[in-house]
């Protein structure tokens, strides 16, 4: 989904279509088609079709991804998202939804592409290393999912522990 062949929309539907299908029949890898496709130059967020077709694409078939992988796709959205302006131009605002679809799937518990405890190390790791992360329009998806172990901790903390006898 190379941008030099131009942000085509019929021409990105093809070939996202048939690198699904190469993917769906197990010619190609998942995981090496989206290291693929994240690693990619032409992959800036200024170029709208190429991004969203990309990340879309992602979200469909990282799901023949094993956990290991899932993790280096959810590390490279994290650059991705962070190289970002804060500031980010409404005009953009597809590019970010695109990305934040995927992390959202990332995240999503019932989907179990990841155990949560990976997702939480991660976003913890990447906060103190970059402190652009997470950008501000991710902070209700990041927290709402780092929130929902709170009943958890506080089950098992011993502070709240007088509650359960």
């Amino acid at each position: 989904m190379s941008s030099a062949q131009g942000s085509n929309p019929s021409k990105l539907r093809l070939l996202r279509s048939l690198l699904e299908g190469a993917v769906g029949r197990g010619a190609v890898s998942a995981r090496l088609a989206c290291d693929a496709l994240l690693g990619s130059d032409a992959l800036r967020y200024q170029d709208g079709p190429v991004w969203n077709a990309t990340f879309a694409c992602v979200r469909r078939i990282v799901g023949g991804v094993d956990y290991k992988g899932v993790r280096e796709i959810m590390k490279s959205c994290i650059e991705k998202v962070s190289s970002l302006p804060a500031a980010l131009d409404l005009a953009y605002a597809p590019q970010l939804d695109a990305v934040k679809d995927l992390l959202a799937y990332i995240f999503d518990r019932n989907a179990a592409l990841l155990p949560g405890y990976f997702v939480v190390n991660e976003i913890l790791k990447s906060y103190p290393e970059n402190p652009v992360w997470p950008h501000p329009a991710l902070v209700p998806l990041v927290s709402s999912f780092l929130n929902s172990f709170r009943p958890t901790a506080q089950m098992v903390s011993s502070l709240y522990r007088y509650i359960l006898i």
